[in-house]
């Protein structure tokens, strides 16, 4: 209770004890009429405010709480109000006059009507919902009972009324002289309260006020220093904000980076996966597919649903499937997971014909396997080239043996042919010896035909080209055919219009058909049907690339095909090698097909063999069409009916039977021959011989100077002579390896004395400067 209530209470009660003593005896009665109708009309109000005040305390809703005073204060014996909530709390409270305000605080509100100094006051508890939620307390004005009591006593009203003014006035400068300090204090804690701690009270009074002023600013004091420190503090701790937000920054910063590092490394290891060739798996010991390249699903054509599952066993269930040796793969892969750590290795034929490598490795993190790491490679053209490889050296090789072996036979056949012929003009036709002879003749013809054949199996028999066309030759060729394959068998050729042309020996071409087509008929025993096509193509660079060595660009094809009995795989690999033949001994020498093999090859084609067992046999032959080059040089060669002449030849051989052969040749043609067994004696009589010599014949292969060798030393010295080479041996090294030019004449042995009288006397006149093939 303030200083100022206090004062107010003494005065109160010296009023109302004279105020009890004058109305002890007459106002009694009056008194009690008035306060019970007052009563009455409290609990009326009281329940009616306790009714609309409910609410507003339940919600804790001041404005609603304010207007239902404000309604209430409407009547005007009501002098006070005062709401309390369930915890005792003044929520909001009203009076009339101020010293009732103070006086309030002395009200016992735990009777429901009470009476003090002219005031009627009545509790009530406030429900809501048949709970208490609080109180109200209201006061009313006795005014109007006092006016009717004391009516009667205007004296004592008078008296009552004079002391009860002075009072106030004393009470109200007392309490102005008393109070005055305590609202400076009041004052500057408003300031203080808005921030400003600057303020101080001035109060310099000595007792209990003063030191409640001192006191008072030496909290402000310690409250501004606090202030102080708490202004210092937000500031260091503003700092560490800012570092450890700068910190936090980095940090972000820094993983992005790592992140945006991690999806580049993402990117690169995806972007290598898909660009390898190899199909790669990769499967955790789980069995669960971690990654894989859309080149493994290629390859194996992984169904969507088994990549979609990751389950490992799924993809092995399905390649077990397209696999020729199932349970091989799939005991590579249980020794695989049974030994974490091991690589293995191995090659998969599929059941389509596929040859698959494979490879499969630990897949590691920090040292230990977690999975393993499968690559699969299509070796399957590899393998292919291989094979081809292989079959191209193993035939290369053989090609060489047999140059070699027709080499020597040529040498010894060029000597048998050559006297032959010489007999032959010496004896009469009707002599017992020249039939002898002319047997003789053919044995050592058909031993040169063999010679003939080994030479262009091996690619080294010596061409005379010329612009053809393909349609033209075979039709030539049609009616001879037709009797050479019976009657048994039927023949249709279909020519293709506008056929491409070719550049190639017609001999040569028209034996690759004979010998395909007699292959034919003797593959169809009961008769059948032979079909000869011929039609334009254009061989692209894959084409060539899986064809091996061939040359790309446009082609004509010749297809010859049968209904005979066809081959398998194991005949089929084997029909282009020398002396292979599965016909009865006898019937077969075995180098027909190598020989179509080796003209078609040196032509600069190439053949391929389609066949089945019981589906019959095509070969097709591919040729490159005629280019400018060639097409310049296609012209008919010139013919000569004189043979003979009187120039001077000078003759280098080192077998001396084939030398002597050839010096009677050309004697008997009229020239004047020069003879040298070796390179060093030729140069010696070249040196020696002051007249023209108007060719020089040499054998190509000789001890100490070969044919090359010599002609390029003797051009020196007679820039003018002509040059002719022989040689029975025809290898690489020869004619394709700088021993002689594309361009250099050259005569192939055996030779007849015919051949070489007219090769001769052609390069004498001038009529030809490239090699020449001998009959």
């Amino acid at each position: 209770m303030t200083i100022r209530s206090k004062l107010a209470s003494i005065i109160t009660m010296i009023i109302a004890a004279i105020s009890i003593f004058i109305f002890v005896y007459f106002p009694a009665n009056l008194k009690k009429h008035a306060i019970s109708a007052l009563s009455d009309k409290a609990n009326s109000i009281i329940s009616i405010t306790a009714y609309s005040i409910a609410p507003g305390l339940v919600f804790d809703d001041k404005d609603a709480i304010r207007e239902v005073i404000n309604s209430a204060i409407t009547n005007k014996d009501l002098v006070f109000i005062v709401v309390k909530n369930d915890s005792g709390r003044i929520v909001d409270s009203y009076a009339r006059a101020v010293d009732v305000l103070h006086d309030l605080k002395k009200l016992h509100t735990d009777s429901t009507f009470a009476e003090s100094h002219e005031i009627y006051h009545v509790t009530s508890p406030v429900i809501f919902n048949n709970s208490k939620v609080g109180e109200i307390c209201l006061g009313f004005s006795l005014a109007q009972v006092s006016q009717e009591i004391n009516s009667s006593q205007n004296t004592a009203a008078f008296v009552s009324l004079l002391i009860l003014i002075i009072g106030m006035i004393a009470v109200y400068a007392i309490s102005a002289v008393i109070t005055k300090p305590l609202m400076s204090i009041a004052k500057s804690a408003k300031h203080i309260a808005q921030g400003d701690l600057t303020i101080r009270t001035n109060v310099t009074t000595n007792d209990e006020v003063g030191d409640l002023a001192n006191a008072f600013n030496i909290m402000v004091d310690n409250i501004q220093i606090s202030q102080n420190k708490l202004i210092d503090l937000n500031a260091g701790l503003e700092e560490k904000v800012r570092e450890r937000t700068k910190e936090l920054r980095d940090e972000i910063s820094d993983r992005i980076k790592a992140e945006e590092e991690l999806a580049q490394s993402l990117s690169l290891l995806t972007a290598t996966l898909e660009s390898t060739a190899d199909g790669i798996l990769v499967v955790n010991n789980e069995g669960k597919i971690i990654n894989l390249n859309q080149k493994f699903i290629d390859m194996w054509s992984i169904p969507p649903e088994i990549i979609q599952s990751k389950d490992n066993q799924k993809a092995i269930d399905f390649v077990l499937g397209q696999l020729k040796y199932p349970e091989l793969f799939l005991k590579k892969v249980q020794e695989s997971y049974a030994h974490l750590d091991i690589e293995s290795e191995d090659t998969l034929e599929l059941i389509d014909g596929k040859i698959f490598e494979r490879y499969s490795q630990p897949y590691k993190l920090g040292g230990k396997s977690v999975g393993r790491v499968w690559s699969f490679r299509d070796i399957t053209e590899k393998h292919r080239l291989e094979d081809s490889l292989r079959q191209s050296q193993k035939m290369e090789a053989i090609g060489r043996l047999a140059g070699g072996v027709a080499h020597d036979f040529n040498n010894v056949l060029t000597v048998i042919m050559g006297y032959g012929d010489f007999l032959a003009s010496k004896i009469p036709r009707d002599d017992p010896m020249f039939k002898d002879l002319e047997e003789i003749k053919k044995a050592a013809e058909r031993a040169s035909s063999l010679t003939h054949q080994l030479l262009a199996f091996s690619r080294k028999q010596i061409m005379s080209p010329k612009v053809l066309d393909l349609n033209k030759v075979v039709g030539n060729m049609e009616k001879m055919l037709k009797r050479l394959i019976g009657e048994d068998i039927d023949m249709v050729f279909i020519p293709k219009e506008n056929l491409y042309r070719i550049w190639a020996d017609q001999g040569q071409i028209e034996q690759v058909i004979m010998n395909i087509v007699v292959n034919a008929r003797d593959a169809m025993p009961d008769g059948g049907k032979i079909t000869i096509e011929t039609a334009n193509v254009e061989l692209d660079e894959a084409y060539a690339h899986a064809h091996g060595n061939v040359r790309r660009g446009p082609h004509v094809v010749l297809s010859i095909s049968d209904t005979g009995i066809g081959m398998d795989e194991n005949t089929k690999s084997r029909i282009f090698e020398p002396f292979f033949t599965t016909k009865e001994v006898g019937k077969g020498t075995g180098l027909g097909l190598a020989t179509v093999y080796g003209i078609v090859k040196q032509t600069g084609g190439d053949i391929y063999v389609y066949s089945e067992p019981g589906k019959g046999t095509t070969f097709k032959i591919y040729l490159p069409q005629i280019n400018q080059e060639q097409e310049n040089r296609a012209g008919a060669e010139n013919t000569n009916e004189s043979l003979d002449g009187d120039e001077t030849i000078l003759l280098v051989e080192d077998e001396k039977s084939l030398r002597d052969l050839a010096f009677a040749i050309l004697v008997r043609r009229g020239y004047t021959v020069l003879e040298a067994g070796n390179g060093e004696e030729a140069t010696a009589i070249s040196r020696n011989y002051n007249g023209t010599i108007h060719l020089m014949l040499t054998d190509v292969i000789m001890p100490l100077m070969n044919g090359r060798e010599l002609a390029d030393k003797l051009r020196q010295e007679r820039p003018d002579m002509h040059v002719l080479f022989m040689s029975g041996y025809t290898d690489e090294a020869i004619i394709r390896h700088g021993v002689l030019d594309s361009m250099d004449a050259f005569i192939q042995k055996p030779f007849t004395p015919v051949r070489l009288a007219k090769t001769v006397r052609e390069i004498l006149d001038g009529r030809t400067q490239k090699t020449a093939k001998a009959n």
